[in-house]
Formats: C-alpha cells, structure tokens, sequence
C-alpha cells in the first residue's frame, strides 16, 4: 500500500458544512461519497513503471540504424525497475500503421537494440514507442512515444526548409484555472505556431476596452510567458502582438464574478499559498473548510485551509514537507469537489551528475576520450549511453531526456516542447522558466473522477520473458529433457505417473531458437515425445489508451544549399547475389566469407599448421583475452574467464564467464568436454568479447567452436529424438551498431546528418572516468550527447563539446 501522510488534522467528511458549488466556474461534480484518503490511497496502491529510450538521432537517413538504449524506471522510487523484463518497441508511420516492432530483454532496468532503415522506410515521420505490458493497467503516459524523421535521398534529394505559417495558437491559463475579478491573478501565456512549436521572444500587450496598455511582457525562447491582472468588473481586456509582420489580438475570457483564486509563491524554506476570493463571494466560503492536497501520483499530504475574516487566506507549507520533483496542488471544496489546480517542481532532494571537461588523446586512428564525474558515487551500478556526432549536427533534435521523461512528463497531459531543457545546467533561471511552464500546464494528468470513481485494476500482468504450459501424452515416459537454450541451462522434467502437463515460467528465448524435447524411454534413451505446447504471450499486446497523447515531432533540420546524399553509402543494399556458375570453384573460400560477415564476432578458420601451433582448445582461447584454468583432475577442471575485468567484481563472477557453444549448443556450467579436445577436431572458433547479442549472459564475451564436419566424433554422430517448437515471441537480440560509411568527413552533409559512433551500454571505472575509443576522421570538432543512471538516484544528461587539436 502506499504511504498516505497526514500534515495536519483532516476531516475526511465534510458533510456538516455542505453548500452549493461556487456559481460560476467551478465545476459541480461533487464526491460528497467518497473519502479522499482513501480513495488515493486505491488509486495508488499499484505500482508504476516508466520508461525512457535514448535515441541516437532523431532525424535518420534511409540505410542507417536506429540506436536506442531503453531505461525502465519505477515511478514511485525513481530507481531502476526489476520487475518487468519485456519492453514492447514499436515504430508507425504517418498512418498509425506498424512498420516494425521488437521484443526487447530488459536486465535490471536495462535494455539495447535497434532498428534498420531499411527498404521498409519512405521519407516522412514515424513515431516509435515502447511500453510494458503492465503500463496497460493505467491511463497515464508512463509509456514513451517520440516522433522521428526519416530521409529516403532516391525521394527527396535536398532536406525540406518548412516554412512556418502565420498561423499562431495563444493560450492563456491563469494561476489555479480560474480568474475572479478583483482578485490578482497571474496568468501565464504560451503562444504556438502551427506545428505545436513555441514562437520565441514575442513582445505582448495587455489592453483595456478604452485601449489603454494595463501591462506588458515578452515571451521566453520557448514561447512562455506571464503577467498579473486584476480584472474588474464590466470590463474587457485583450491581448495584443505582432508576429511575422501581422498584427494579432486574443481576448481574455472566462472572467467570473464570483469564485476563487490561487497563487502559489515559493520561497527560500516555505512555500505560500494563497486563495483568493472578493466581496461577492466572500458570504459563500467564510469559515467554511476546503481541503487542500499535495500529491505526487505515488504519496499525498493534505491540509485544512479556511477563510476567516480576510478576502485571503495563506497555509505556508514547509518545503521539506514538498516533494522531491513534481508536486500537484489541488484545493476541495467541502463536497470534495477539485476547484483549483496548481503544479509546482521541488529541485531539492534531486540529484544530478555534470562531468569536468573531457581529456582527449589521439592514439593510431583512435581518440581515447575520458569524461571524469568527480559527484558520482561509483560503489553503485551506473549506467550511461551515448551519441557521439558532429558539432554542427541538426540531426539530434529530442523534446525529452532521462531527466525530464521521469519526473516531469508522466505528470502532465500535454507534450512538453524540449522538456530536456529544464534539467541540463540547472540554473535559478531554468527552475522559474520551468515553474512558468507547468503555470501553463493547467490540470495534470491525474484525473480526479478516476482517482474517486475509477482505480487502476490488476488486469494486466508483470512479464518475465514467456512461459508455456506443456501437455504431454507418451504413457509411461515420466522423464523429459528439455535442452539449452542462450538463457537457460538443460533440464531434466519428472513427471509423477498422474501428471500430464506441467509450466515452465521464466524463460528468455532470442532469435532463432526454438524449443528443443525429448522424452526418455525406459532404456534411458531419448525418444519423440508426444507433447505439445501453449506459449504465453503469444502476440504483441495492443497498447490503445483512453486519451491519446500527441506527440511533437522533431524540429526540421533544414540545410542550406546541400543536396549531396550520395555522400552515404547505403549499407543495406550492398548485398550481391553471386553468380551460381562461378561458385564452383570457390565454394570453401565463399562460404567463410557468409560465415565472417554473417556474426559481429572475429571467425578463425584452422589449417593443419594452425591447429599444431596451438593443439588445444584452452591454449587457444588464452591467447584471445581469456584466462583458461586446467584442472585434469576433473569436476570444474576446466574454467574460463574473461582477462580484461571492466566490472570491478571477482574474477569468478557471472559477467566475467564468456557463454560458450559447441557446435550451436551451449555449455553451461560443465566444459570438461573441452578439456578433452583437441585442435585437430575444430574447424573455427568465433570469438566475441563485446558480448553482443549474448543478451544477459554475454558480459563475459561469446565464443563459438564448430568442430570439423569430416571427422567423426562418438559424441555428436548420433542424432537425438526431440520434437522442435517454434517460439510466437522472442527477444531481438541487441547486434553491433552499424555506423555508416560516408565519401566525405568534411562534407555539409556529414557535419549537419553524420553519424560518428553510439555508445550503448558504458559505465565509469572506479574513479569515476567514463572511457570512449572512437575512430579518428580527422574531424575538429565533436559532439556528446550523454544520458544516463546510478542506481544510488543520480540522473545524467549532458551536451559536451569536444575541440581536437
């Protein structure tokens, strides 16, 4: 259950000082029936999720790979979310139609893939998503959803300058969501193009009905702004601005008689608020009780608030008593109604990393970069992704971060533009541009009539990669095996002789695997089993959300006079069908060559020299980055580790054992058979210390021994007797980032839509320096988009700028 404090004394029911709602303005919904505790106490009882995927770009030319690092948070403690471990990845184009979708394995909160830009792609924009299947209990955006712009050159042979009509959306919402005349009120103002984007630094009038300028003010370089009015009554005021030499003006409406105001003032240990009413309304709230809250989606506090004998009244709140983050301020009136609505952000308790300046040192055709964190307490998990691309780059243009897709978004119902802003270099002036932003946000979008009328229900599940349930039929078969897979080991099923099916739970099948049974006859053979399978799940889940929440798209990168897309290769359609003729004759070399391209690890074939400069398999891998360890004695004589030791754990830990196959089946915790080989039955080994595509083995590297299909070996000449199962979903296996090939590094294509490097899963050593190899282009100039965690609670999400002498 979640924690539900109370500051003061609070009368949950108010019934005894029943009234009217106020006459105008104030919405008559009343929840004389419900106990505000309580039912928030429902409402929040379930846990929430949220997730973020850092995107390498955000503007994709076709034949490129959409990097992306997902980071799964729980909402409630702002740490990293283990209780989900799929992540649905979708992208749509323009039409809402699926283009592709991936399962994702998250690993403690952590997840890496990507897409290719392939032949399934046009010109235009498409919006990716990703989501869990436990999102689907809540209608809330703890989901994340982005727009991205693809480029296909054969379409469009020069980047589109949009020009932006003069066209122009003017709100103004004042403080609360109600202006009374004759109270002060601060309205705040946010002025949009066509395109949802804010227009910046526009000088404004407010003007009376005799033309008189009542006051001014200019909007900020994201098209926010405010001003304080005090109507009066029967009077009219208007809103006047030029934009793009065209004059506009926008009346203030909704002035109401009679109602109440609310300002919220925070200062250096106390938070002030305040509500407001006049002479006409004074009669209906005197010495009448209004409650007033302050939640966070996850806690409430609440306090009692009544007018005396004052047209105002001030509860001044400690600002330890504020949450850390956002905190949503609703007044209740005495039927429980919601009348007023106001979002703060408290900075304090919050923690965020800034780096010291990066060393840069030029070794062969690499720059060795070292990005030192002095603040990072790197005793706790830290986790960081990265895009590295040219200063001058257009193409990386995101609305959000780690930072602001956590704390910020999730809680209020529109999209904000460039809500990564708020919280990169945070200064006093960003946290009043931030406060001025959610003064324009209105309600929030936790709604009131479901927190009272409609909690969350548990009708969707956590998921931990799939299950089936397995019926079996072979009359007196009782033993069954189930053979390995890259995430789970051999298992041997005893079934009692009244059992004819069982579950398996837990299991993480990738691409390409299937499910491999066999039964076990009396002799202790395996034999076909009579089995089948029902996997759960079986399909992506539909994510359909009640209220639908757009999307800005990225804002254009618009190019002057560059029309050279032939500076890039198009990787994805290098592929050439050889002539079947001319095979004949290179049939041995062109299959290595399927064999080398076809993995992102490096394939060694062996001749006869080879094979007797090294005769055994253990001499060979300790030349490879490994540390074999021979025992002849047997048990786990035969062990092997991972030389290089970046985690800082013991030797023997779980991310230093490399995952080791032999001949397409996976050794797990017995490798005494390779003990007993020698080079002379090995065709190549494959090694991969990247890990890549390992999934959550691969931290110890990946190597794979495919032995000489021409010799004849006691242990493999037999074919076993299994019934194979093809698996509905499998997790995509992360593969190494394609980084495209370009004609020119100096090009205005390169510098403005290149791509250098993506770092996807990178963490600092134990003094707290994170370390980048990137290939030397000769370049001047870089740029670093860095996001990322420690577990201990800090965010990271950094720009730097790297100038190379």
């Amino acid at each position: 259950m979640r924690l539900i404090t109370l500051c003061f004394i609070l009368f949950c029911y108010l019934f005894g000082f029943s009234q009217n709602p106020l006459k105008e303005g104030i919405s008559d919904t009343a929840f004389e029936d419900y106990d505000l505790l309580s039912s928030y106490e429902d409402y929040a009882e379930l846990e929430r999720e949220v997730v973020y995927l850092h995107l390498n770009k955000s503007t994709y030319i076709k034949g490129e790979s959409i990097g992306l690092k997902a980071y799964v948070f729980d909402k409630a403690t702002q740490r990293f979310s283990t209780a989900t471990s799929n992540l649905y990845c979708t992208i749509q184009d323009e039409k809402n139609a699926i283009v592709k979708q991936k399962l994702i394995l998250i690993n403690d909160g952590i997840g890496i893939n990507d897409f290719i830009v392939d032949s399934l792609f046009t010109s235009g924009e498409y919006k990716i998503t990703a989501y869990t299947n436990w999102m689907k209990n809540f209608d809330e955006k703890n989901y994340f959803s982005q727009t991205i712009r693809i480029i296909d050159p054969e379409i469009e042979n020069v980047a589109k300058n949009i020009k932006t009509i003069s066209e122009i959306d003017a709100q103004f919402l004042p403080e609360g969501g109600h202006l009374v005349t004759n109270v002060e009120t601060i309205i705040g103002v946010t002025i949009k193009d066509k395109f949802g984007f804010g227009i910046p630094n526009i000088e404004c009038n407010v003007i009376n009905s005799k033309d008189e300028v009542i006051t001014n003010f200019k909007l900020n370089t994201l098209g926010l702004g405010r001003f304080n009015l005090k109507p009066l009554s029967n009077e009219t005021y208007k809103v006047v601005l030029k934009y793009d030499e065209k004059d506009y003006e926008f009346d203030l409406k909704n002035i109401q008689t009679q109602g109440i105001g609310l300002a919220v003032k925070r200062l250096k240990d106390k938070t002030y608020i305040t509500l407001k009413t006049n002479e006409s309304t004074f009669d209906q709230v005197s010495n009448k009780v209004f409650i007033m809250a302050i939640h966070n989606g996850n806690q409430l506090k609440a306090f009692n608030i009544k007018f005396n004998e004052d047209l105002d009244v001030v509860k001044a709140v400690s600002n330890t008593d504020l949450f850390s983050g956002i905190n949503i301020i609703t007044i209740f009136n005495d039927h429980n109604t919601p009348i007023l609505e106001r979002q703060i952000f408290n900075y304090d308790g919050l923690k965020f990393a800034v780096s010291s300046d990066p060393i840069v040192e030029k070794k062969k055709d690499s720059l060795l970069v070292s990005i030192p964190y002095s603040n990072l307490d790197t005793k706790t998990f830290n986790n960081f992704s990265i895009s590295v691309l040219p200063e001058q780059t257009r193409a990386y243009n995101h609305h959000e971060n780690i930072s602001s897709s956590t704390l910020l978004q999730p809680h209020v119902r529109g999209y904000i533009e460039n809500s990564q802003y708020y919280f990169q270099s945070i200064t006093q002036k960003k946290q009043h541009e931030l406060d001025n932003l959610l003064l324009t946000q209105g309600w929030s979008s936790y709604d009131w009539e479901n927190i009272f009328n409609n909690p969350p229900d548990y009708d969707f599940d956590f998921e931990n990669g799939m299950s089936y349930v397995a019926n079996f039929a072979n009359k007196g078969n009782q033993q069954l095996i189930i053979y390995p897979t890259l995430n789970g080991p051999l298992e041997i099923i005893e079934l009692k002789p009244d059992e004819m099916s069982f579950e398996k739970q837990g299991f993480f099948p990738i691409s390409n695997e299937k499910i491999k049974i066999s039964a076990i006859d009396k002799k202790g053979k395996p034999v076909m089993p009579n089995i089948s399978l029902k996997f759960d799940p079986e399909v992506f889940p539909d994510f359909n959300l009640a209220h639908d929440f757009a999307t800005l798209r990225p804002r254009e990168a618009r190019l002057s006079e560059v029309n050279n897309y032939s500076d890039f290769e198009n990787g994805w359609k290098t592929i050439e069908q050889l002539d079947e003729v001319k095979l004949i004759g290179r049939r041995k070399y062109t299959e290595i060559d399927r064999i080398k391209n076809a993995t992102v690890g490096k394939v060694e074939f062996f001749d006869d020299k080879k094979r007797l400069k090294f005769q055994t398999i253990g001499r060979y891998l300790s030349t490879k980055g490994f540390i074999v360890l021979e025992n002849k004695a047997g048990g786990l004589g035969f062990q092997i580790f991972r030389r290089v030791n970046t985690t800082g754990r013991p030797l023997n830990s779980s991310d230093n054992i490399p995952v080791i196959y032999l001949d397409d089946v996976i050794l797990h915790s017995d490798l005494g058979i390779l003990r007993d080989m020698t080079m002379a039955d090995v065709e190549y080994i494959e090694v991969n210390l990247s890990g890549i595509g390992g999934g959550m083995r691969g931290g110890g590297g990946i190597v794979k021994i495919k032995t000489n299909p021409f010799k004849i070996h006691n242990s493999t000449e037999k074919k076993t007797a299994h019934k194979s199962f093809e698996i509905p979903l499998k997790f995509d296996v992360a593969k190494q980032f394609y980084i495209p090939k370009y004609t020119s590094y100096t090009s205005d294509f390169f510098n403005e839509y290149g791509v250098i490097d993506w770092f996807s899963n990178v963490s600092t050593d134990s003094n707290g320096v994170l370390k980048l190899k990137i290939f030397d282009n000769e370049m001047t100039n870089l740029k670093l988009f860095i996001e990322g965690f420690s577990n201990e609670g800090t965010y990271i999400s950094e720009v730097k700028n790297i100038k190379i002498n």
